[in-house]
């Protein structure tokens, strides 16, 4: 059957600026090269620093009920967050979280987390007493919320105003910090955990699992593409423009504000794997274009394989 006449209007057009295409590429390409790597460079930084989202909030549609009420109640009376410090003894010292030194370690650890910035209130078991045997005699409720039935944790509780404090990185940091610089007690362990720790947790396995992913997925690809090709050169070839085109969608993403979670950090790997392909078809065709002697063996192959592609998707 006849292709059509808009088709091969198309085409022509199609191959008009591939053929303009190859002229300049030809007479710029150190150009060319030099301005894709800068876009390169400037696109990984900016797909450093793009936005981590953890806020679960975020994964539901707009309209789903409740939604809207949540959402404006965490906007307009925001509460506070927790944060907690665990305090946990080896059993090897035979000691508990109430002798002497590790209350005196508690009260110094109260002390230094209170002064920083958003911190709201601090309880910890020294609210029912200071010593091993007054807070062994009060009752077992007032006790729990404090330490454990073994004596060998000791939680102390940091309650943040959410409307004062820093930003979720800095502020775990800070806490690090903080509890670094208060001297230990030999066989005592001194933890942050609670919800920021839990949010600063998922931000970098966000930023390990992407990063991870974009390397694993490199590596075994370009292992694979050098057992198809035989060649050590084609892999690099297939696989730069492919590895421009992810950071510059993660870069975009930082410019107009697209957070990264656990849906779009799979973005990287699913970009690589449709990007590689196209270029595994692209390279195969150019190859027998070389073969048949062609000089515009890359513009014929571009035409052809654009047409086998969507002869396929037909």
């Amino acid at each position: 059957m006849d292709t059509p006449f808009y088709e091969r209007n198309t085409e022509q057009m199609i191959q008009r600026i591939l053929n303009r295409w190859a002229e300049i590429s030809k007479r710029y390409y150190l150009l060319i090269i030099v301005i894709a790597l800068v876009i390169a460079s400037m696109s990984f930084i900016s797909a450093k620093e793009t936005e981590i989202d953890t806020n679960y909030l975020g994964f539901f549609y707009p309209d789903t009920n409740y939604m809207e009420e949540i959402r404006f109640l965490q906007s307009e009376f925001p509460g506070t967050e927790t944060a907690q410090i665990l305090v946990k003894v080896d059993r090897i010292t035979a000691k508990t979280v109430l002798e002497d030194d590790i209350l005196v370690m508690t009260e110094e650890l109260v002390d230094a987390v209170s002064d920083v910035a958003g911190v709201k209130s601090v309880t910890s078991v020294l609210d029912i007493g200071s010593t091993k045997e007054g807070i062994l005699s009060r009752p077992l409720e007032d006790r729990n919320p404090h330490i454990n039935d073994e004596l060998r944790y000791s939680l102390i509780t940091v309650k943040l105003d959410a409307t004062e404090v820093p930003e979720r990185t800095e502020l775990v940091e800070t806490f690090q910090k903080t509890i670094s610089k208060v001297n230990r007690v030999g066989g005592s362990t001194v933890t942050l955990t609670g919800g920021i720790a839990w949010g600063y947790a998922w931000d970098k396995a966000i930023r390990i699992g992407f990063r991870s992913s974009i390397i694993v997925g490199f590596i075994a690809i370009f292992i694979l593409l050098f057992l198809l090709f035989k060649s050590p050169t084609t892999p690099f070839v297939i696989m730069i423009p492919v590895l421009v085109a992810v950071f510059a969608s993660f870069g975009l993403m930082h410019f107009i504000n697209i957070p990264l979670n656990f849906l779009t950090a799979m973005f990287g790997a699913v970009t690589l794997g449709l990007g590689v392909d196209y270029s595994i078809h692209l390279v195969h065709r150019y190859h027998e274009e070389l073969a048949h002697g062609n000089e515009n063996a890359l513009n014929k192959a571009c035409m052809t394989d654009r047409t086998e592609i969507r002869s396929l998707q037909a």
